[in-house]
């Protein structure tokens, strides 16, 4: 039987009697199909459901994970810049990513781990999705 990192933390940490949570970063692409993105977006999809399961099984433990999944909006990382330097013949985002880069819309890595900063440090219900932090 196969095990995720997540399961693994859950088991090794059910008798702590300490606040945890598991912060998993989604995409927009997990809702929103994105040509020539199959496979990102089906594995963000994949990562938005587990995060859904895992808080509904964790909501009635007596030292439960929280758990939550947060969709940052476009950010200004490596992955991006990779993309928008794809010929836009082969790769259909190319376009819309140069241009979501050339008018600003990207968000900075620095300004997102300041976002995840704060997600960190309140509560939520587990099992929630976050989108677009600002």
């Amino acid at each position: 039987m196969r095990y995720s990192l997540i399961t693994v933390f859950i088991k090794h940490t059910e008798e702590f009697q300490v606040r945890k949570k598991i912060i998993n970063i989604s995409s927009g692409s997990a809702v929103y199909p994105v040509p020539d993105m199959s496979v990102y977006c089906s594995a963000k999809a994949g990562l938005n459901m587990f995060t859904q399961c895992v808080g509904q099984e964790q909501a009635n433990r007596t030292s439960p994970v929280e758990i939550v999944a947060i969709d940052p909006g476009m950010v200004d990382t490596e992955l991006q810049k990779s993309a928008r330097e794809q010929d836009p013949l082969t790769f259909a985002m190319a376009g819309p990513f140069n241009e979501a880069y050339t008018s600003g819309q990207l968000k900075s890595t620095e300004y997102v781990a300041k976002q995840i900063k704060l997600i960190i440090e309140k509560e939520y219900e587990a099992g929630v999705m976050l989108t677009s932090i600002s």
